[in-house]
C-alpha cells in the first residue's frame, strides 16, 4: 500500500478499535496518540491524518485498521489464498477470473478505508514465473533473497564503508588506537559485536565480508531445507 501509516483515518480507526476496547480512558489515550502535535524547524502543526511509523503501538493499530479487509477477503473469496503481513498482501487464485474478482474486492475495501495500492509495488502473473514477498523470491525452483533485498544490502554495505574509512584516515593521522565508531548503537557493533580496529583497506574489506556472511546466515534462517537457494544468483 502507498503511505499506509500516513493514510490512516483518525475518524475510522477509533471506531474500529472501539469494537474490541470498551475502556474510555484507553480510548482517550488512543485519540491523543493519533491527534498529536509535531514540531519541525520551529514550526508546530497538528497531525490530522496518519499515525507515527516508528511507534511500537503503530503495528497493532495498523492491524485494527485492516481487520475489515482481512475478514472480507477470507470470507467472501474462499477459493483464493489470501495472506497479509502489515501492508504487504499476497493473493493467489486458481484462475485469472477469480484473481481479478479478488483484486477488485480488495480495491473496494481499501478505498473504503481511504487507502490505495502502491503503483510501483504490484506484481500480477503466473506463480510458475515466481514472485517477491517479504524480501524473498518465491519460485518453483526454491526460495532465495529477492533482487531488491540484495540491492538494499549492498547499499547498506556502502554506507558502512564510510565510518570505517574515516577511522582509517584517523589512524594514519596519528590516532592512538581506540575505535572512532561511537557506541553500541552503531551498525558495526550490532553485526560484529565488537569495536573493530581499522589500520588498512584490507581490514575494511574483511569487516565488510564478515558483515555480509552474517547477513546471509540471518537471511537463511529457517530455510535449511532449501540448501543454498537462498543465496542471490
Amino acid at each position: 500500500m502507498k503511505s499506509f501509516y500516513a493514510s490512516i483515518d483518525h475518524d475510522k480507526l477509533p471506531t474500529q478499535v472501539a469494537r474490541h476496547v470498551t475502556s474510555r480512558p484507553m480510548m482517550n489515550l488512543l485519540v491523543q496518540y493519533m491527534r498529536r502535535t509535531v514540531e519541525y524547524g520551529g514550526t508546530f502543526r497538528e497531525v490530522s491524518c496518519g499515525i507515527t511509523a516508528g511507534c511500537c503501538l503503530s503495528p497493532l493499530m495498523g492491524a485494527f485498521h485492516l481487520h475489515d479487509l482481512d475478514v472480507a477477503m477470507t470470507t467472501r473469496h474462499s477459493g483464493c489464498f489470501y495472506i497479509r503481513y502489515m501492508d504487504d498482501i499476497l493473493i493467489m487464485a486458481p484462475s485469472r477470473w477469480k484473481l481479478r474478482r479478488a483484486i477488485a474486492a480488495m480495491n473496494r475495501e481499501l478505498a473504503a478505508l481511504g487507502l490505495r495500492q502502491h503503483p510501483d509495488k504490484i506484481t500480477i502473473g503466473p506463480i510458475a514465473r515466481g514472485f517477491d514477498f517479504l524480501g524473498y523470491h518465491h519460485a518453483p525452483t526454491g526460495l532465495r533473497l529477492s533482487a531488491v533485498t540484495v540491492k538494499r544490502h549492498q547499499e547498506k554495505l556502502t554506507r558502512l564503508y564510510e565510518p570505517y574509512h574515516r577511522q582509517l584516515r584517523a589512524y594514519r593521522n596519528g590516532w592512538g588506537g581506540q575505535s572512532t565508531i561511537p557506541g553500541r548503537h552503531d551498525a558495526a557493533w550490532a553485526y560484529l559485536n565488537k569495536r573493530p580496529v581499522v589500520t588498512s583497506h584490507e581490514d575494511i574489506t574483511q569487516l565488510l565480508k564478515v558483515y555480509q556472511r552474517r547477513f546471509y546466515r540471518w537471511a537463511s534462517g529457517g530455510l535449511e531445507t532449501c540448501g543454498k537457494n537462498y543465496l542471490p544468483v
